[in-house]
């Protein structure tokens, strides 16, 4: 019986974790959405954004270049920072993996 109470109570928590992933996820993916929208929203400006995009990548071909083990540190660092929630996703699915029965561990 309480071996039962807890595994249900892992599904809980898990159902708990992916609900709260998915929607920091979600959030993250809407704002990233929404900055590249205002970016392409500005009708009247398609050349100016384009020598913008044009030189920001080269900016970024030269951070690359400078100094690569700082630039491959930063970007992975940023990259975890904005899929964070992917974790929470994971760690919950992880406990959804037993089911209320008692079967487990």
């Amino acid at each position: 019986m309480r071996q039962t109470f807890f595994s249900c109570y892992k599904s809980i928590s898990g159902v708990v974790l992916v609900g709260l992933g998915v929607f920091a996820f979600h959030a993250n993916l809407v704002r990233a959405a929404t900055q590249l929208n205002a970016l392409g929203s500005i009708h009247g400006e398609m050349p100016g954004i384009m020598s913008t995009v044009i030189l920001t990548g080269w900016h970024v071909w030269l951070a690359y270049a400078a100094d690569q083990h700082r630039f491959l540190h930063g970007l992975v660092e940023h990259l975890l920072v904005l899929s964070w929630p992917l974790l929470l996703v994971m760690a919950g699915t992880i406990l959804l993996r037993q089911k209320c029965t008692g079967e487990g561990d």
